[in-house]
């Protein structure tokens, strides 16, 4: 028998989503201003990948994730 729990073999997994506003400057010019929305998945063999992003926490400045595996 194996000792391996059943999530051994999965791996978080991170991507980065922009969210962007078109603005328009002083001068009448249009401009996009984007912010990054980092998201966090599972994914494990043979199952669909889990978002994990609201059970982690993100630090906005430097995009760092804690990790779900300590």
């Amino acid at each position: 028998m194996s000792d391996r729990g059943p999530h051994e073999k999965c791996r978080l997994a991170e991507i980065v989503q922009y969210s962007c506003d078109a603005e328009v400057t002083s001068e009448g010019q249009p401009q996009l201003r984007c912010w990054p929305i980092p998201r966090i998945f599972r994914i494990c063999p043979g199952r669909p990948a889990v978002e994990l992003t609201r059970f982690v926490d993100v630090d906005a400045q430097t995009g760092k994730s804690s990790s779900l595996e300590s």
